[in-house]
């Protein structure tokens, strides 16, 4: 029997370097890309000023510019939701979860809130997906407000939109929320955008909310829901007008359903 030859010892450095490697996916990729970018453009004597001409961030009061801004970040937080979509997900639900909203939004699409399984139904039934009065109908447990959502994507025939348009809408609905924040705060306006805009882009390179808006799960309807429903509450106090408590209530009953 030959003896064994001991292991090299590892230090300390070669096991905290071990921790890094190259980015799983393509989103990650693209991530890392845009923060080296970042960095060297940091680095460069007034790059951080060239950087903000170059998105737009000068002329904040100026309102063509404003919808430009809106537009592109919009844009740019949907376009990274189907990246995660394509790249992570491999273009369909993956969360059990997400798989129960997703067949109960195809039911809705369908008018219906069960489906016929075929016998044993057992066989078809999980923790989300429940008998249905008759043997052979199964339905889900999950509320009916994301599945709605879902259902017309279904009708269309492109569900997997919903989550990325969920996106660009969040996009709008922070930078108006932020926005009222500031203002109801005593900030100048120029200065409540420019904190909007910092927001905006907090929220775009957010990974938790390019997840939530690209698998079929509610955790974005909700978001929006509740950043509407603070949104026209606060124009509601600010402008004196009780049609935005409406517009509140709507919202949260949106969240509710979800």
């Amino acid at each position: 029997m030959l003896p064994s030859t001991p292991a090299a010892p590892i230090s300390a450095a070669s096991t905290w370097v071990g921790l890094w490697s190259r980015p799983p996916d393509r989103p990650a990729q693209v991530a890392l890309g845009v923060a080296v970018a970042l960095l060297a453009v940091a680095a460069i004597p007034g790059g951080p000023a060239w950087l903000a001409s170059l998105v737009d961030f000068s002329a904040v009061g100026d309102l063509r510019r404003r919808r430009r801004f809106l537009a592109v970040a919009s844009f740019v937080a949907a376009f990274l939701s189907l990246g995660t979509i394509a790249f992570t997900l491999r273009g369909g639900p993956r969360d059990p979860l997400a798989s129960a909203y997703w067949i109960a939004g195809r039911a809705l699409a369908h008018g219906r809130l069960s489906w016929s399984a075929s016998l044993p139904a057992a066989s078809f039934r999980a923790a989300h997906l429940l008998p249905s009065g008759a043997t052979d109908r199964v339905s889900g447990i999950v509320p009916p407000g994301y599945p709605l959502l879902l259902a017309f994507g279904f009708l269309v025939g492109a569900p997997m939109l919903v989550g990325p348009l969920l996106s660009a809408g969040l996009v709008v609905l922070t930078w108006g929320l932020a926005r009222e924040l500031s203002l109801a705060a005593g900030e100048r306006d120029e200065r409540a955008e420019a904190v909007a805009r910092v927001a905006v882009g907090l929220s775009i390179v957010s990974g938790g909310l390019r997840l939530a808006t690209a698998d079929t799960l509610p955790a974005g309807a909700i978001a929006a829901g509740v950043a509407a429903s603070l949104l026209f509450s606060l124009m509601a106090r600010r402008l004196g007008d009780a049609r935005f408590f409406g517009l509140a209530g709507l919202a949260l009953g949106g969240v509710v359903a979800t």
